[in-house]
């Protein structure tokens, strides 16, 4: 009997953990009463492309960016996570700067 190596398909590829840490969970719930659930759909969507960030300015952090139109009571978010091969951790959740602050901001 030959000993063999069975290689996963994309099919049955192990899923991604994403975790979110109590502190992270505690802070989107005081940025608005939509913003847990966002982050839960983000997870989600980290779990099957965990490479969809962009690099922050914080070595081996990504950062997404939410439309908080896209939820009911949610403002827009910035997201950070630490990407990994079999588990993802979320950092932080942040509100994101829009780009009316941002040019008001560059007025001052």
């Amino acid at each position: 009997m030959s000993g063999s190596v069975l290689h996963p398909t994309s099919k049955e590829q192990q899923a991604v953990i994403v975790e979110i840490p109590q502190h992270v969970r505690d802070t989107a719930t005081q940025l608005g009463a939509g913003v847990p659930y966002a982050l839960k759909v983000l997870a989600g969507q980290l779990a099957d492309d965990p490479d969809m960030g962009r690099p922050s300015g914080t070595p081996g952090i990504l950062t997404v960016m939410v439309d908080g139109d896209l939820f009911e009571d949610c403002p827009d978010l910035a997201i950070g996570y630490i990407p990994g091969p079999d588990r993802i951790e979320i950092r932080y959740v942040n509100l994101a700067a829009s780009s009316a602050e941002l040019a008001a901001d560059a007025q001052d």
